[in-house]
């Protein structure tokens, strides 16, 4: 072997080598010993975010440059996976990610997280990796609209090649401008319209008090006052589950039928499969009626 092609097979390796890094870098670490990454306690995790969520915690808007460059990244994780892109585009935002097994499916995903304690207090998002993205679960109001976070989690585990997107702040932080359910310049919202664009389904998961809509388990609807496909088969395999559930396409609800749903409204544009859930105190309160609402959600949505 001549000095010339030893010193091309040699910077090849460099290479090789330097990208290889750069991959596991991307994606939050070295693997275990046996080439397995690293068990995650996930409801821990998640309990832990939520639990720190406060009406008087940080929080501010993205800019429209922020917005772009985090959808660009975001959009990276649609298609193929591309982690190492993705990474290289939100970690400047201040997202960590980590590439992690969940202890209860044994199925990889990854986990992006905003900034701790800081006013870019912009989400959690988790994104099944043991399928094709398929469906898109959304807790805009956590530690809000409480136990919804859990409902997220328990979609999220039955349905593989699901993304769970949980908002970074509570709904009253920054007077009230961290409602990423009415908002537009959100990451929760970049992250639903780059769903809507592709016809992705969403499913918006919210949480009323027993008083505000008495006798009535659930309401139901697509933020648009119409029917859909999958908001009818869903409510078919809820009421057969024993829930008493409120159409907002065929009945009044109150204020519950998410007319002013931001997420809605641009699903609706693109003609997007969107279905936005309110499920009652007692409901949420309930493993086995909340387990009953989210088997119901999954059995209509694993069947597309």
């Amino acid at each position: 072997m001549d000095d010339r092609s030893a010193s091309l097979r040699l910077r090849a390796l460099v290479v090789t080598c330097v990208l290889a890094a750069a991959v596991i870098i991307g994606i939050g670490g070295w693997p275990g010993q046996n080439g397995e990454r690293p068990i995650a306690r996930l409801a821990e995790r998640l309990a832990e975010f939520t639990r720190g969520l406060r009406p008087d915690g940080r929080y501010r808007a993205p800019t429209s440059a922020e917005r772009e460059t985090a959808s660009r990244g975001f959009a990276s994780l649609f298609v193929g996976a591309n982690v190492w892109l993705a990474t290289s585009r939100l970690t400047p935002l201040g997202f960590s990610i980590d590439h992690e097994i969940d202890e209860a499916t044994g199925r990889p995903y990854l986990l992006i997280m905003n900034e701790p304690d800081s006013e870019r207090a912009w989400g959690m998002y988790m994104v099944d990796l043991s399928a094709a993205v398929r469906l898109a679960i959304e807790v805009p109001h956590p530690n809000s609209d409480l136990k919804t976070e859990q409902m997220g989690l328990e979609l999220f585990r039955l349905v593989p090649g699901s993304i769970l997107m949980i908002a970074g702040a509570h709904r009253d932080a920054a007077g009230k401008a961290a409602d990423v359910a009415h908002r537009r310049d959100s990451m929760f919202h970049v992250m639903a319209t780059g769903f809507a664009g592709r016809g992705l389904p969403q499913v918006q998961l919210h949480g009323f008090s027993d008083a505000t809509l008495p006798a009535r388990d659930l309401v139901i609807s697509t933020s648009t006052g119409q029917a859909g496909e999958v908001a009818e088969h869903t409510a078919l395999q809820l009421e057969r589950a024993g829930l008493a559930v409120c159409l907002a396409w065929r009945e009044k609800c109150g204020k519950l039928g998410g007319t002013r749903n931001a997420q809605g409204q641009t699903a609706a544009a693109f003609d997007s499969p969107y279905l936005h859930v309110e499920a009652s105190r007692s409901v949420r309160e309930d493993a086995g009626r909340r387990a009953a609402v989210i088997e119901a959600i999954a059995a209509v949505l694993l069947l597309r």
